[in-house]
């Protein structure tokens, strides 16, 4: 018996193992897009999920072309249309188009002419409903070898590709993943290998997913269901984690292009079908899903004088102070794009560089995000000058206190910058709460106390009665009576004669209205980053204001004013 119990169990998690991999959801797309009797294969798709970029022989000449299709409803697709003179099939890498997460920029891997090694990443950018005429950024990026499949971040900032020994238009071999960061504009950094964990076998086809940390890449290492497998990994406190394979998704044959919306929880891939290859898309085991994220987009007001180029749109861990991404900007409607995962508290600004115009900030606590979301916010920026005001909600406090956070010190420099860059202006700090609560009860959220003394004249007589009528021991055991009663409801005596007494009383109101302390707080911290303390104000206005930015995390906010 005792050698049956692990083999009956080892079956049962064999069974259990089969059973959860076939109960994920696997299915074919739109027949729009899934023609019968046609092929389809390589699927890239835009963060929203509503634009798809794609492979399909459904063509004039039977052969593969690039073509692309909008979502048209919760399962439907238009019919998919060609892109017109763009893929060049004898030179560009069979399925290396990727779109990017906003779907402004197109990547692919070709070994058109003016290139610099063998295969090159070319970049193309979306203009009005085409997209313009591909570029090469030239080296470090791409070098005298060749580099393939490449992938964009979120924030468009990094790009993930593959550098191999050996490529032709459909095989490549001997490929190592690499990552660069952008350095401005088209140009890039020098690239930099994945660590050899990572990078065992031949490994190609990197895929960054929204939260800009799970990374999805295939290779053929050994201890594989097949050919390629796909396996994930994540960038965590600066390290990548040992890959995982998406057992979900391997087969014995190749996996390997797979993309994945911001939702996170669906990937699509193309596999065989009735004799065909199809798009399918499936539902990605939770353990294997990036990060849930908070897209935030809107559109930018800009005042004359300032360019999208003079905007600085960061989004900074407020814990520890590290720039986490940078929002992408479109021209084509004046809008911004970025992505946040779960798990930290950001501060997010767009700050011009120009002096003269106002910014925009606020803090986003993102510990416990629950699902992914996508919130939308107009922004409007203006000259600053008298009477501009900024609504500040990246300078936050600790909890029921006037002691700023020290999340606030990103936004506590951003302000210090603002005053240097507008040194002539004087900023009134004001701070504003939701609702001032008081009570003449203590209580642990009324932490502030408010005393009012209120004073007194008794005259002796008033407090006898009868007092023609009434022995002197009476008359001392009636003024006793009464000078216990003043005593116990708080009286303090200052003057006790025959005739008159003078007493007072402090009557404590406890409230929660610390903005004026708050704003106190934040003049000092400004003076001690070396802005001139006659050009500041600190108001606390209360419950007193025009509009209320106050939300449940925080029942306040700081507005500043230039006078």
């Amino acid at each position: 018996m005792k050698y049956i119990l692990p083999t009956f169990l080892l079956i049962l998690f064999g069974i259990s193992h089969r059973m959860m991999a076939q109960s994920v959801v696997k299915k074919p797309i739109s027949r729009y897009i899934n023609v019968t009797n046609k092929s389809h294969i390589f699927p890239t798709l835009t963060a929203d999920g509503m634009y798809m970029i794609f492979m399909s022989n459904y063509t004039s000449t039977g052969h593969f072309e690039l073509v692309y299709s909008h979502k048209s409803g919760p399962e439907s697709w238009e019919e998919a249309k060609h892109f017109e003179l763009f893929y060049k099939k004898r030179l560009d890498f069979f399925g290396s188009h990727n779109v990017s997460y906003d779907g402004q920029r197109l990547v692919f891997a070709s070994q058109r002419a003016n290139g610099i090694g063998k295969f090159d990443i070319w970049f193309s950018k979306k203009q009005g409903n085409g997209w313009s005429n591909p570029i090469n950024p030239g080296k470090p990026l791409n070098s005298m070898g060749n580099e393939g499949n490449p992938c964009l971040s979120p924030d468009n900032n990094t790009i993930y590709f593959m550098r191999c020994s050996s490529m032709d238009i459909n095989e490549k071999s001997g490929c190592k993943i690499f990552m660069a960061t952008r350095k401005r504009d088209d140009y890039w950094n020098d690239p930099i290998e994945l660590p050899a964990y990572i990078n065992e076998g031949n490994c190609v086809t990197p895929r960054i997913m929204i939260d800009n940390q799970a990374l999805v890449y295939a290779s053929d290492k050994a201890g594989g269901k097949g050919k390629l497998d796909l396996y994930l990994t994540r960038y965590e406190n600066g390290l990548w984690s040992k890959p995982v394979p998406y057992e979900f998704l391997n087969t014995e044959k190749n996996d390997e292009y797979i993309s994945v919306p911001a939702r996170g929880d669906v990937v699509y891939y193309h596999e065989k079908y009735k004799g065909q290859f199809n798009i399918f898309k499936a539902l990605i085991p939770e353990s294997l899903q990036p990060k849930d994220v908070r897209m935030l987009t809107g559109q930018i007001s800009l005042p004359p004088g300032l360019t999208p180029e003079d905007l600085m749109m960061l989004a900074y861990d407020a814990e520890n102070q590290e720039v986490i991404s940078k929002a992408t900007f479109n021209s084509k409607d004046n809008s911004y794009f970025i992505n946040l995962a779960g798990g930290k508290v950001y501060d997010f600004s767009i700050f011009p560089k120009k002096p003269g115009y106002t910014y925009y900030a606020e803090m986003l606590d993102l510990s416990n995000l629950e699902k992914s979301e996508k919130t939308e916010t107009d922004i409007i920026l203006e000259r600053a000058g008298f009477g501009s005001e900024m609504v500040l909600r990246s300078i936050v406090f600790e909890p029921q206190s006037s002691q700023l956070s020290d999340l606030s010190e990103i936004g506590m420099r951003r302000l210090s910058r603002f005053m240097q860059n507008n040194r002539n202006a004087t900023l009134e700090i004001g701070v504003y709460m939701d609702t001032v609560k008081m009570d003449s009860i203590p209580r642990p959220e009324l932490t502030e106390t408010t005393v009012d003394t209120l004073f007194q004249n008794i005259p002796v007589s008033a407090l006898i009665e009868n007092q023609a009528d009434t022995d002197s021991l009476d008359i001392y055991a009636q003024k006793q009576a009464a000078k216990d009663s003043l005593l116990l409801a708080g009286f303090h005596f200052l003057q006790q004669d025959s005739a008159l007494w003078d007493m007072y009383k402090l009557n404590y109101t406890y409230h929660n209205d610390r903005t004026q302390k708050q704003a106190d707080a934040i003049v000092e911290k400004l003076i001690k980053m070396g802005a001139p303390k006659e050009n500041l104000i600190p108001v606390g206005y209360g419950d007193v204001y025009q509009k209320n930015f106050a939300n449940m995390d925080r029942p306040y906010w700081v507005a500043v004013k230039i006078r």
